[in-house]
């Protein structure tokens, strides 16, 4: 099985990456991040372990800006492949071929808003949280 390496693109991101990441039991860094404009963002990576396959965790992507630049980064340093997963995807115009053409191979987004990359189906999250609840 190859080693995934968790990656989130800010330091807002820290504390759930590190979350996910030791829950799934994987390496995990976060990016520093410098948003120089409503689509561009230029972003540096720490010290990598040794990995080659990398999934970008992000809560929301509009403009995939975000995603893009970390991606780009990530494949430069040498990472062979590169997944995203979103929380809300609100892709704009032409988001999704951004994130794309900067080499991310697969997209999956949570179904809190539609689109067609919804692969983690929330309901069953979120179900047993309103049922534990004080009614």
């Amino acid at each position: 099985r190859r080693r995934v390496l968790v990656v989130g693109p800010d330091e807002e991101s820290r504390p759930w990456i590190k979350a996910i990441a030791g829950t799934a039991n994987l390496p995990w860094i976060v990016c520093d991040k410098q948003r120089l404009g409503d689509r561009s963002v230029r972003v540096q990576l720490p010290a990598l372990p040794d990995c080659r396959h990398a999934v970008i965790v992000d809560d929301i992507a509009s403009s995939g800006a975000t995603l893009a630049a970390v991606a780009r980064t990530l494949r430069r340093s040498g990472f062979q492949t590169v997944d995203a997963i979103v929380v809300h995807a609100l892709f704009g115009r032409r988001a999704e071929a951004r994130i794309r053409r900067a080499g991310v191979r697969r997209i999956l987004s949570c179904d809190t808003i539609v689109h067609r990359t919804n692969a983690i189906h929330t309901a069953g999250l979120l179900a047993p949280v309103l049922q534990r609840l004080p009614w």
